[in-house]
């Protein structure tokens, strides 16, 4: 006789269940995938750690979203049945993963911050997701999304993208690696960027060139302080 324990889902699980499949049912999703050079964003944080303050590695890459979504705002936007609809103020969303399913909390307004004011702001809301404190203003539909596994052996990955959003961008963990170069090989970094997007929506030239602008932005973090 087959012996099995019977898990049902949490109410959370259920929805999350519900809404991915949603999501794929009703969009037409692509990803692109790439390998950003990550060198400088490790050595920014260690300029920050020095100083006194550490900055996540989300908080430098959502700095870095942001400033592509300026460069290319019709990718802040929603879809819906006659069109887009651009949004001029960034509703930045971070994946919080809990025990038994996922909450993405919003950081309204993501423009609008500096780089130290955004990382706070992840912080907060992580933390208050996680003691089940999240306002219902706090987990708003967000514009854009971010889901993390920089805390796993996890590089590239395809996010879902939730119905309705034009784009969401998956980041995998930091690595050290061996750059090619005329002496040889020399230690680097890089970091996996995996940006799904809504076919219907933009085509992959778009997704490209955002892919490309956000990967640039990382080249110099600095810049986004």
């Amino acid at each position: 006789m087959l012996r099995f324990t019977a898990v049902p889902h949490t109410r959370l699980q259920a929805l999350n269940a519900r809404t991915m499949h949603q999501a794929l049912q009703e969009t037409a999703q692509a990803t692109l995938h790439t390998d950003a050079d990550a060198g400088p964003l490790v050595a920014f944080r260690e300029e920050q750690q020095v100083l006194g303050r550490e900055v996540s590695v989300e908080a430098v890459v959502g700095r870095a979203v942001v400033a592509a979504l300026q460069a290319h705002p019709h990718i802040n936007a929603r879809m819906g049945i006659e069109g887009l609809t651009v949004y001029h103020s960034i509703n930045l969303g971070l994946m919080v993963a809990l025990d038994k399913g996922v909450i993405v909390p919003v950081i309204e307004a993501a423009e609008a911050l500096s780089l130290h004011a955004l990382d706070d702001a992840f912080r907060t809301v992580a933390e208050k997701t996680r003691a089940g404190e999240l306002t219902p203003n706090e987990a708003r539909r967000a514009t854009f999304t971010v889901a993390s596994f920089t805390d796993f052996a996890v590089d590239h990955f395809t996010p879902i993208l939730v119905s309705g959003m034009v784009a969401t961008l998956g980041i995998g963990r930091v690595r050290a690696v061996c750059e090619p170069g005329p002496g040889g090989c020399r230690p680097g970094h890089r970091i996996a960027l995996s940006l799904t997007f809504d076919h219907r929506a933009i085509h992959g030239l778009d997704a490209a060139r955002f892919a490309t602008a956000l990967a640039d932005g990382l080249a110099a973090p600095e810049g986004l302080a």
